[in-house]
């Protein structure tokens, strides 16, 4: 009697049933797991420093001091962001992401015994350093991340790959109180050297592992920031990008300094301090993760983009008139909190979608102009609003808040005109990468309002040629309002538009492809009828 071959049993059955409810191929499960474990570790141990690293500048430094930190720390993210591409340009990726973490670590482990001499500027040191590990951190995780996918494989990677980093700083801020009660706030530096040292090891492992080769980016920072600028400057949508992202970071900063003012006159000792911001910020991760999960996508589907950021403005006006009302713990931590949560489920989304009305090359070097210099100036404008606030009283410092917020509202009210402008001409010059492109994040905000508007405007264009491109990127871009637009092109009067029509919804597994590939068998159009016959034997 033959042997009979093993059955598989139920633990690998039902871990095969996950995998392909996540929708990861057998070829990519090791790539998912590691990489999960290095999203994990960086953002669980840059949570614990960042608190840390407040609770001991804010008690021990003084929050008063924390404008001018707030000015330094945005001349501080322009140079490492020079630092961080000249490394990556020296080492590669490989070599990179691994010795970037262990320098940090080091760094962590010196400012722990500079806190044991009573070092002057120790504090300022650390309260920047946990700035620039999450702001470095966060970007060498995409870094990564952009080599183990492919364009294709980000859709479905890329949340997975956030959904693990959301749950390291979710664990990372939970834990926080506890290891500071039990080892002390200082010591919380030495955790998150650890955590940055074990982050390196996975770093290593995962990209010799994933990585083809460990190559260095073939563009030069200056010339890619220099044309960025030149593009930014040139078009009139990217004009207002750049503005909405200043006044975005301007806007962070008048909330989180009189914040953190009221946290830290109402704890007395640092671990009760430390805790209260670690939990503060485990609940906010932890309801920006239910956001981006059940909430925004279906609120780019129907408002759009720009709606998007128009809330994170109106959020900002109630939030600051709030505070004219009354200012205390409890209506900081509200405003902190529902602000946590617009910016990182909303705002941040949306803000990089607007990127993607550009294509190749032209996107990165004005997504990384406007990151390196706009955006790092309003922080540099923030910390000086707020040292002259200092001079008013309370209310007016407020009032002097709610003003730039209704100038944020102003400055995002024409932003869905140019950007809808944009799209259209995506369209017009068949730019099908501007519709596909993949975004660092959970959401999938391909989907939006203002796009599906302009790719259902183009299903009516004059030129055969734009349909056709119409109907391949409705292909790809997927949702209900696509599928619905692609049986209207299935009845177009040129003969490749409805090849392409068939064809999307193929792609997209429509639920009456039979009926539709089955109304096409005696279509006038030989490759039609062709594609419908093997759709129906398949």
């Amino acid at each position: 009697m033959a042997a009979r071959a093993p059955s598989e049993s139920a633990a690998e059955k039902s871990g095969g049933t996950l995998w392909r409810a996540l929708g990861v191929e057998p070829e990519e499960r090791a790539r998912v797991l590691w990489a999960g474990g290095l999203f994990f570790v960086v953002l669980a141990s840059a949570s614990i420093g960042l608190t840390a690293a407040d609770t001991l500048f804010f008690l021990r430094n003084g929050v008063d001091k924390l404008p001018w930190m707030i000015m330094f720390s945005g001349l501080t993210v322009m140079a490492i962001t020079l630092a961080y591409t000249v490394g990556l340009s020296v080492f590669g990726l490989r070599t990179w992401s691994w010795l970037i973490t262990v320098v940090f670590a080091i760094w962590l482990a010196a400012e722990r015994m500079a806190i044991t001499v009573d070092a002057p500027g120790t504090y300022p040191a650390v309260w920047l350093t946990g700035q620039v590990v999450m702001y470095v951190g966060f970007t060498l995780l995409w870094d990564i991340a952009g080599d183990l996918a492919d364009a294709r494989q980000a859709k479905r990677l890329f949340p997975l790959f956030t959904s693990a980093g959301i749950a390291g700083a979710v664990t990372g801020s939970a834990i926080t109180g506890p290891l500071a009660s039990l080892l002390g706030t200082e010591n919380l530096l030495i955790v998150q050297a650890a955590g940055l040292a074990f982050a390196g090891l996975l770093a290593k492992i995962t990209t010799t592992r994933f990585v083809a080769r460990d190559h260095a980016p073939s563009s030069n920072l200056a010339a890619d920031l220099r044309a960025g600028w030149q593009t930014t400057a040139r078009v009139p949508l990217f004009r207002l990008v750049a503005g909405v992202g200043a006044v975005l970071s301007v806007l962070f900063f008048l909330v989180f300094f009189p914040f953190s003012e009221a946290a830290a006159a109402s704890f007395e000792t640092e671990e009760a301090l430390a805790g209260f911001l670690g939990l503060f910020s485990s609940i906010a991760t932890a309801a920006t993760f239910l956001v981006s999960l059940l909430v925004a996508n279906r609120l780019f589907t129907r408002l759009g983009v720009v709606a998007a950021l128009l809330i994170v403005a109106v959020v900002y006006v109630a939030g600051f008139s709030l505070w004219i009302v009354s200012f205390g713990l409890i209506t900081a931590t509200l405003f902190r909190g529902i602000q946590w949560v617009a910016i990182n489920a909303l705002a941040s989304t949306a803000f990089s979608s607007l990127f993607n009305v550009l294509t190749g090359q032209r996107r990165s070097q004005v997504r990384d102009f406007v990151s390196a210099v706009p955006v790092q100036a309003g922080t540099v404008i923030a910390g000086a609003i707020l040292l002259v606030g200092a001079q008013l009283p309370e209310q007016m410092r407020t009032v002097l808040s709610l003003a730039v917020a209704i100038g944020f509202l102003a400055l995002v009210i024409p932003m869905r005109r140019a950007y809808s402008a944009a799209l259209v001409d995506a369209v017009r010059s068949g730019l099908a990468d501007v519709f596909t492109a993949s975004l660092p994040g959970m959401q999938k905000p391909h989907h939006d309002a203002d796009t599906l508007s302009a790719l259902k405007a183009a299903v009516d264009d004059a030129s055969p040629g734009r349909r056709r491109v119409t109907a391949a990127i409705l292909g790809d871009v997927g949702g209900e309002a696509s599928l619905e637009a692609l049986r209207k092109l299935l009845a177009d009067e040129d003969g490749t538009v409805r090849w392409e029509a068939l064809g999307g919804l193929a792609s997209l597994g429509s639920k009456t492809l039979g009926e539709e590939a089955l109304a096409c068998i005696t279509d006038p159009s030989v490759r039609v009828r062709r594609r419908a016959i093997a759709l129906l034997g398949r």
